[in-house]
């Protein structure tokens, strides 16, 4: 009996020592989400998005959460940083919601979030380009070429 209420004496005091020593109160989440939130897609063609924005007041650190459209934010979609940009990978090209919050100690306040398509690269030229005309007098062309890496459709 006794040993267990100087437990409980020890607990409460570390609590009221370690925890309630803020001058103004507890502290709050941030009120308001970042400006400037843009997020743009790779130039090299990678998987990769990176997201900016300015420093949002009372926030201390920040959170950003990525997922296609229809499907639920996943705990590895989610990225904690300190600075006002970052680069991260996805899964997929595709259509993608990137969401930002400004976080402290007390939690994340407002959050917004932005829409960014991710298409793969552009194909290369295809290479080696041919045509014919069977005779002057057939108006018709036959054209050959070696294909491009990555293209699913060609235009003449």
């Amino acid at each position: 009996m006794m040993l267990g209420l100087a437990v409980a004496a020890a607990a409460a005091l570390w609590i009221f020592v370690g925890e309630w020593t803020w001058a103004d109160g507890p502290p709050r989440p941030p009120l308001y989400s970042p400006d400037g939130f843009t997020v743009s897609t790779s130039t090299s063609g990678a998987r990769e998005l990176t997201a900016s924005w300015t420093a949002s007041a009372g926030g201390t650190y920040y959170k950003l959460r990525w997922r296609q459209p229809g499907i639920e934010f996943q705990p590895e979609a989610e990225l904690i940083v300190e600075s006002t940009s970052a680069t991260f990978s996805t899964t997929a090209f595709g259509e993608w919601i990137v969401r930002l919050e400004a976080c402290n100690i007390a939690g994340c306040g407002a959050g917004q979030a932005a829409r960014v398509h991710l298409g793969p690269p552009p194909p290369g030229r295809p290479i080696n380009l041919m045509v014919t005309a069977p005779s002057v007098s057939v108006p018709e062309l036959t054209a050959s070429w070696t294909a491009s890496a990555g293209a699913t459709y060609y235009k003449l």
